[in-house]
Order: C-alpha cells, then sequence, then structure tokens
C-alpha cells in the first residue's frame, strides 16, 4: 500500500499499465481461442477431419467438382453437419458388426442395430434427393441437358476406381 492510503482507497493505475494488461488479456484471449478452436475443427489429434464425399450414385457422374462443391455449400447453409451424419452412419455400422460378433449372438440386437441403419440411409437419401433437386432448379435449360448427357454418357461404362 502506499503510505497514507487507507485500506478501500482507490489506487490510480499509470495509463500504460492499463493498456498493457488490456493487450495481455487480449492476447490471452486469441490465444484461447485458437487453441479450442484447433481441438474442435481438427479433434485431439490436430489432423483436420476432411469433409465426407457426398455421393449420388449415378448422377455423381453428371456432376462437375464446381457442382458438387456448390451442392455441399448448400448443404452447410442449410446447416447440414456433414461430419456428423458420416459419424452416426460410421457408429451404426460398428454397433451392426458388434452385434454380429456377439456372444451370444443375439438376433433383437441386430435386427434394431439393421432398423437404425436403414432408417439413417434413409435419412441420408432423402437429404441427398432434396440437395441434388435444389442445385438442378439452378441451372440453365442447356446445363441441365449437359448433365444428362454426361450420365447417359456414362452409363454403360464401369464407374471410376475410388481413391
Amino acid at each position: 500500500m502506499a503510505s497514507g492510503s487507507q485500506p478501500g482507497d482507490v489506487v490510480a493505475v499509470p495509463r500504460g499499465v492499463r493498456w498493457a494488461l488490456i493487450a495481455s488479456v487480449t492476447v490471452n484471449i486469441l490465444v484461447l481461442g485458437v487453441i479450442v478452436g484447433g481441438i474442435l475443427g481438427h479433434g485431439a489429434g490436430g489432423k483436420a477431419r476432411p469433409m465426407p464425399e457426398m455421393s449420388f450414385g449415378p448422377f455423381d457422374r453428371g456432376l462437375r467438382p464446381e457442382d458438387k462443391a456448390a451442392i455441399r455449400k448448400a448443404a452447410m447453409e442449410k446447416g447440414v453437419d456433414l461430419r456428423g451424419i458420416d459419424d452416426e452412419s460410421r457408429q451404426n455400422f460398428d454397433t451392426i458388426l458388434t452385434a454380429i460378433a456377439a456372444e451370444p449372438f443375439d438376433m433383437v440386437t441386430l435386427q434394431d442395430a439393421l432398423r437404425q441403419h436403414r432408417a439413417e440411409i434413409s435419412r441420408r437419401i432423402e437429404l441427398g434427393e432434396n440437395l441434388m433437386v435444389d442445385h438442378l432448379k439452378t441451372l440453365s435449360p442447356q446445363q441441365r441437358q449437359n448433365f444428362v448427357n454426361q450420365v447417359r454418357n456414362m452409363e454403360h461404362k464401369a464407374p471410376p476406381p475410388r481413391p
């Protein structure tokens, strides 16, 4: 305490010290945001999770990379959690495999897991259909015809190997 000051007296903090404290707190908050954002966006291991590949079955062949990017962007703008959908699918599949490997074998558990998986796949198909229709509505008649031609041209060819 400064000499002559009483408990409860307000001590004036020099302006430079006050600005230094504000800057220090700001930097600490920014660093914390980067760390938390990295963990939430990339997981604790530090590797970024790739966005799941969206597939539209045979219609994939008519979509250019920029079409897929536009559809993915539209999905994200609608609040669709593509990673969450992918995680759900992986969990459902793991539940099925666990039920198959269980000893003693429990048919009811397996059937429940398969039913959940089927419902999840149905939701994914419906989402994909809605996204595809929304995208097709944005195309000109010529672009839609090009899409149809591309799908038809690839109809009898083997699909390209998956990476």
